[in-house]
Order: structure tokens, then sequence, then C-alpha cells
């Protein structure tokens, strides 16, 4: 997801390769000067994203050509169920996935277009991020592609689904 600039008027716009933060000071700066505080529902960390694509192919020559990324491991889900690619970038990942059939995948994609289908977040323990948010009327789901973790499907309240795991089981997507 991007948001562009043109004169005082802001655009939102669907992309096929997010963008988050980018921080002017480099980390190694930037942390000295104003650490991260702790979460009291203990997510620590983005592990990565999945973004839908209807073209994998032509997708997968701009993240390789254009932004020098790879090599890629090819990838399945039977939840969506996709093929894909992840690339990894440190503890980070990036999946791009391609719908092969009925599903969720195939129905974001319909309604929302090339672009950022799940986040996963790594939490230190999914059960005390359970405890903290359920106060709040949050709904969880198990997802077979992540045992043991928790699926906020709500792709009408978030824009995505998001994925919390505990850093044990290394946030790996499909």
């Amino acid at each position: 997801t991007a948001i562009g600039f043109s004169g005082e008027t802001a655009s939102f716009q669907r992309l096929a390769w997010p963008f988050f933060v980018q921080w002017i000071p480099l980390d190694s700066e930037r942390l000295n000067m104003d650490p991260p505080a702790l979460h009291p529902n203990g997510v620590e960390a983005i592990g990565g994203i999945s973004i839908a694509v209807t073209d994998l192919d032509r997708v997968r020559r701009i993240y390789e050509d254009r932004l020098a990324l790879g090599p890629a491991e090819e990838t399945t889900s039977l939840e969506f169920p996709a093929r894909g690619v992840r690339y990894r970038l440190g503890d980070f990942f990036v999946d791009l996935l391609s719908p092969t059939g009925p599903g969720p995948l195939g129905a974001h994609l319909d309604a929302f277009g090339d672009g950022p289908f799940q986040v996963v977040l790594l939490a230190e323990s999914t059960e005390k991020f359970r405890q903290t948010v359920d106060r709040n009327g949050v709904h969880f789901e198990g997802t077979p592609d992540f045992p043991g973790s928790l699926l906020i499907g709500d792709i009408d309240r978030f824009g995505l689904r998001l994925v919390v795991t505990s850093r044990e089981k290394g946030g790996d997507s499909v």
C-alpha cells in the first residue's frame, strides 16, 4: 500500500509491492535515540507480508529484476488455495500469492485487486495477545497454514488478514 502526493491531495493506491515505513536515520542511530517500547499485547515485530497477485510470473519478475530480490522459494497453500513464491529479507518474508482455485485469496483479489492480503505479526506469546485484545471484542480463528497461531480475518475492519504467531513458530506463511 502506498500513498502518493500530488499538490495538496493524497491518493491511496494498492500496489503489488508493499511499503511500510522508511526512516531517514539509520536504524542503529534511531533506535539508540528512541528505543521501541513493549506493546501491551505482546506483539514485537512484523514477521512478513503476503501479497495477492493475479499474475504471479509478472510480479515475480518485478521483484527479482527491478528490486533485485531472490532467490525465491516456491510455495503452495491449501488454505487459500494458492501457489506462490517467498522472498526472505533477514527475519522478514514477502510472499507473492496467486490463487489456484476459489477461496479467500481469490475473493480478496476480486474485491481489492493486487496488493497486501495478509500480515504476520510476531508476538512473545499468542495467548497473551489473545487475552489482551479479546477484551476489545476481536475474534480469532485458527489457520491451517499457521498451526497454533491466531487469525484475525476481519478484512472489512483491517483491509487484510492479520495472523499473530509466536516467535518460536517462526512466522512462516504458506
